[in-house]
């Protein structure tokens, strides 16, 4: 078992998570900029009846008695390896009666991730999500529909999370969301897809009707935990999440063991410095602790109305990034990997 991160530490810093061998510069250039065109934005919440507000680089909203903001900060950054960021969107939506929920009760809450994660900001919570835009993306349709359905489901989760922790209800009724109630709309094809993207990068993979596993190398030269070799594991399978109904859940599981007792801790700081982030992977699920292990996992649950924009192979590829990333940051906090 690997020593135990320093949780005070984890919890002090405002971490920012890089991408592997990238660092951040600061420039300026007359290109045209990659922004969210904020009028397909706002007609997809308007077509959700929200009676969305925008406000300079934000658009509020208010769904189940919770306000959601979706802020839009522009940037003027480029990448060691050559990419531009142009714009950072955060989604969240405040929680501030969750402030007696201790960090053990934070993980099990965010086991039950969907497309944000619950984090402790100052004495209240915040249910958070982030998406980096550099130049030329060529996914922004999808990605408008992402962050757009992103902010309208984090009320609808904390709604369900409401019910769950005051055990209104044994079983949970299903949520107001399209195609919640329908069978799984991803199917072999699409994860034969993912599995053919990863194995195109000579990564241990199989694939099958009910979902696909992948292996990313945690170590140099690292292919299959077969052979005792250190590797981080994906997975993407067909589920029925307790709040959100059928869709696809997406994990992402660390080849490191902590302590029991700052594994809780770990995750939390893994989150909070997600959702602080600049030149990093998406952040669309949260990070929790994996129950009688000690390891950690990242974990992000698409409900079947997300299907139509196909976002399974980017979550494929945000993974193998948050794996190397995390792995760096936890090197450099503590030395533990």
């Amino acid at each position: 078992m690997a020593r135990a991160l320093n949780a005070s530490a984890l919890l002090s810093r405002r971490l920012r998570i890089q991408s592997a061998g990238r660092s951040i510069v600061f420039f300026k250039c007359k290109e045209p900029k990659t922004r969210i065109p904020v009028d397909a934005l706002m007609a997809i919440l308007d077509g959700a009846e929200v009676k969305p507000a925008q406000r300079r680089d934000s658009v509020r909203f208010t769904c189940n008695g919770l306000e959601t903001h979706i802020r839009m900060t522009d940037c003027d950054i480029t990448t060691y390896d050559g990419l531009r960021l142009d714009q950072i969107i955060s989604i969240r939506t405040d929680v501030p009666k969750l402030a007696e929920l201790g960090l053990p009760l934070l993980g099990t809450v965010n086991a039950f991730a969907g497309l944000s994660a619950l984090v402790r900001v100052g004495d209240g919570f915040t249910l958070a999500s982030r998406m980096p835009l550099y130049r030329g993306e060529a996914a922004v349709p999808q990605y408008v529909h992402l962050i757009a359905w992103t902010a309208l489901i984090q009320s609808v989760w904390l709604k369900q999370l409401a019910q769950w922790m005051t055990g209104l209800r044994r079983e949970m009724p299903l949520p107001e969301i399209p195609f919640a109630d329908d069978a799984c709309l991803w199917g072999v094809a699409d994860f034969r897809v993912v599995g053919d993207l990863l194995r195109a990068r000579h990564l241990v993979t199989t694939d099958g009707e009910a979902g696909m596993t992948s292996e990313f190398p945690w170590e140099p030269g690292a292919m299959t935990a077969v052979l005792h070799q250190r590797t981080s594991l994906f997975e993407l399978y067909a589920t029925k999440h307790p709040f959100l109904g059928n869709g696809i859940i997406c994990k992402l599981e660390l080849p490191v063991a902590f302590d029991p007792e700052d594994v809780a801790v770990i995750a939390a700081g893994m989150n909070e410095g997600e959702i602080n982030a600049t030149d990093a992977a998406p952040f669309f699920g949260a990070w929790r602790p994996v129950q009688d292990t000690g390891r950690i996992a990242f974990v992000a649950f698409q409900p079947n109305l997300l299907r139509s924009i196909g976002m399974h192979p980017s979550m494929a590829m945000w993974s193998m990034a948050r794996s190397s990333a995390a792995k760096q940051l936890l090197d450099d906090v503590a030395g533990c990997v």
